[in-house]
């Protein structure tokens, strides 16, 4: 399970992420769709760890 709450992620003024929630159950197949610049690659980018969000928690199975 991922439970996502709250994620910020901006940069400089620019606003990739606000305030995004999202869960994911376990076994659950999930994509994510929507148009250019609007936080997919940031989002993936944050639940693999090469970037850290600006605000808001991420849990996998319950721990941070």
């Amino acid at each position: 399970m991922i439970k996502i709450d709250n994620l910020v992620k901006r940069y400089g003024n620019l606003v990739a992420l606000d305030h995004l929630d999202l869960e994911i159950a376990k076994g659950e197949i999930f994509g994510l769709l929507g148009p250019n610049g609007c936080g997919k690659t940031t989002l993936l980018s944050i639940l693999a760890g090469a970037r850290k969000p600006d605000g808001g928690r991420i849990l996998f199975d319950s721990k941070e």
